[in-house]
């Protein structure tokens, strides 16, 4: 009986109690870029385990979305240099790791300018997938943020397709995103 007396009551929801479900609704937005048309088709594996001989290629390469220059040492390294460089990128696995050398010219040839051994990575579809984790931290708003760099390579070029996930709190409200682009990279070995 009491029950549904309560039931026969207009119910009234907080003000507050809306405006914080439409923005933690709000919050979460997905950007999906498709691979770009006028690019050539995305190659197809050949090899099954993802045990490419050790591939080299310019960091000087381009991103899909916008067309400017891309730096696969700036994506994958968390540098804020986005902007190509003129050095190279070794990537060659290993059995446990995949290292990931940047080397530039010098005078006297090539140099290592860093060094990386990516252990969180898989083998899907016959594509190499590098993994990356780490937080965001800013003025009144932190997140996890996952990368996923997707590698499809071809004889002369090598496609990546990286696609990031975020999830944290900004000030008091939640959100999640998650955005792809495409980078274009020449092999140079």
């Amino acid at each position: 009986m009491a029950m549904a007396s309560f039931l026969r009551r207009r119910q009234r929801v907080p003000e507050g109690c809306l405006l914080a479900a439409a923005a933690a609704i709000a919050a979460a937005c997905t950007y999906r870029h498709p691979y770009p048309a006028s690019w050539p088709a995305l190659p197809v594996p050949t090899v099954a385990d993802c045990r490419h001989p050790p591939l080299r290629i310019d960091d000087a390469g381009v991103e899909g979305r916008a067309g400017r220059r891309a730096s696969f040492y700036g994506a994958l390294f968390g540098s804020n240099i986005r902007e190509a460089r003129n050095g190279h990128v070794w990537i060659e696995r290993l059995d446990d790791i995949v290292r990931i050398t940047y080397i530039e010219p010098t005078s006297a040839g090539w140099e290592v300018r860093k060094v990386r051994d990516v252990t969180d990575f898989a083998c899907e579809d016959g594509r190499l997938v590098l993994h990356d984790t780490h937080i965001v931290a800013g003025a009144g708003a932190a997140a996890l943020s996952a990368v996923a760099f997707r590698l499809a390579v071809a004889p002369t070029y090598v496609m990546v397709e990286q696609v990031e996930r975020a999830a944290g709190i900004a000030l008091v409200v939640p959100i999640a995103a998650e955005a792809n682009d495409w980078m274009w990279f020449a092999r140079v070995d």
